[in-house]
């Protein structure tokens, strides 16, 4: 399935796991999005989400929400330049070379 719109957010370390709880079960209603990625960022290791939408409208109601919710430190929203699938993205992070600040893999 493409993914025609992309939500990516930051929040707290100690959040995350729940964040991505709650996103799962919000998106699930409709089936309209989904968690496609989440983790720690390397530099400041900071929770990271990256949301996929399969349709080209990102309901204005979510972005308000991600703007009020106090545990999203800030969130962008872009189109990619092409239409990704879940497969492509699962592609991308597999050729990820690991160096040494990455933290191992679960």
């Amino acid at each position: 399935m493409e993914l025609m719109s992309l939500v990516a957010l930051t929040c707290q370390k100690r959040v995350l796991e729940s964040l991505v709880d709650e996103m799962t079960d919000l998106l699930a209603v409709d089936r309209q999005a989904s968690v496609v990625l989440y983790g720690l960022t390397r530099k400041e290791k900071d929770g990271f989400i990256l949301l996929g939408w399969h349709t080209n409208h990102i309901p204005g109601e979510f972005l308000r929400k991600l703007q009020t919710d106090e545990d999203v430190y800030d969130f962008a929203v872009f189109d990619p330049p092409y239409r990704w699938t879940l497969s492509d993205v699962a592609r991308t992070i597999e050729r990820k070379e690991p160096n040494e600040h990455d933290e191992p893999r679960r």
